[in-house]
């Protein structure tokens, strides 16, 4: 059986991932979604100096302190960057597979904003304050159905803007030989996905690509299709 540990993406927390949680260890898999400090249930703790580099310890300790071996290290939108950096640094040995689900992975010097696509930088940077990004908006998260709509927008939390300012520095030779994956979700407006990453990596021979008809929180939208590539992932 395989051993997933499921990054959530900016404003969102573990819960995001709890169908897909369910499908997994339905069929006998380990499952941890840590909730990334300062989001979801630490939002107490929110602050603004909180950068990316908070959250890749998050996701390090997870696999340390559980003393995980095998890991299918997953990152949806911006936790493309946290397992990203996760997968280039002390976890390198414990992860098996790395997957990114419609997120961003900035090369060695780039941040989140300077990967994303212009209107969707405007969107990020627009509404600032105090540090903290403002809250996104359904559309944007692919999010259509008003009962899903209702859950995701009650649970959503600021997030450190810092996380998308700072470059990312990392040693890009430690994620070779790393078998990875990566999902696009086509349903968010074709071209309106969250950062150029798709567009690099695919063209790249050691990431496999897949594609789902959904929008960008494809662990809400459509569990069953995630959680199937996610397994056949593991099995890699």
């Amino acid at each position: 059986m395989g051993m997933f540990v499921l990054i959530h993406g900016a404003w969102h927390g573990g819960w995001c991932w709890s169908r897909v949680v369910e499908r997994l260890r339905a069929k006998g898999h380990t499952v941890f979604a840590p909730s990334l400090s300062g989001l979801a249930e630490h939002g107490h703790r929110i602050d603004a100096a909180i950068g990316h580099g908070h959250h890749i310890e998050d996701a390090t300790r997870v696999i340390e302190w559980n003393d995980l071996k095998d890991v299918v290290l997953v990152g949806h939108s911006y936790g493309g960057l946290v397992v990203t950096g996760t997968a280039a640094g002390r976890a390198r040995l414990k992860i098996k597979h790395l997957v990114i689900l419609d997120g961003s992975s900035p090369l060695s010097g780039q941040s989140m904003l300077d990967i994303a696509l212009p209107r969707v930088r405007e969107s990020f940077t627009t509404g600032i304050k105090d540090g903290l990004m403002a809250l996104p908006s359904m559309e944007a998260m692919g999010v259509v159905d008003p009962a899903d709509i209702a859950w995701v927008s009650a649970r959503l939390t600021p997030q450190p803007a810092r996380t998308f300012q700072e470059p990312l520095v990392y040693d890009e030779s430690k994620l070779a030989g790393l078998p990875k994956t990566f999902i696009r979700c086509t349903g968010v407006n074709g071209e309106r996905g969250m950062s150029t990453t798709a567009t690099r990596l695919k063209s790249l021979p050691d990431w496999s690509f897949h594609e789902l008809a959904t929008g960008h929180d494809a662990m809400v939208t459509m569990p069953d299709e995630l959680t199937a590539l996610l397994i056949t992932a593991a099995g890699r």
